[in-house]
């Protein structure tokens, strides 16, 4: 940032009065002040012009998103709609197989387990029991 100073130094003249100082030359602190001036408006302009350029480079990057947009919003339907019937699609097979399954085992299990012919028969025992115990 560009501070605006018109400081004049006035040269310190051997004087016999110390209350008289002689009259500054109003010329050199001037024209100085109007440098820093010019100075301060050219910086000025410059913003100006900058932050108008952003400007305009802000409204091309709205346009282009809001295109984007626009143009995302039928597929990003299409893949809401398609994955709403997928979902939809599992839950019927899944249904679909316990009902399935609950209808092939009415909540008991049964098996049949076949026996030989000649009777019952029990385990052999082993070597080193009694035979008492079973």
């Amino acid at each position: 940032m560009v501070s605006l100073r018109c400081s004049v130094r006035i040269p310190s003249a051997p004087t016999a009065s110390p209350h008289i100082v002689p009259p500054p030359c109003p010329q050199a602190g001037l024209a100085r002040c109007q440098r820093e001036a010019e100075e301060v408006v050219e910086l000025m302009r410059q913003n100006v012009a900058r932050a108008l350029e952003r400007e305009g480079h802000l409204e091309q990057l709205q346009s282009r998103a809001q295109d984007l947009r626009q143009a995302v919003g039928p597929h990003q339907r299409w893949q809401l709609v398609a994955l709403g019937l997928g979902l939809l699609l599992l839950f019927i097979l899944g249904l679909a197989l316990a009902l399935a399954m609950a209808q092939s085992s009415p909540g008991t299990v049964t098996s049949t387990v076949s026996t030989p012919q000649g009777g019952t028969q029990h385990p052999p025992r082993t070597a080193g029991m009694p035979e008492g115990t079973p």
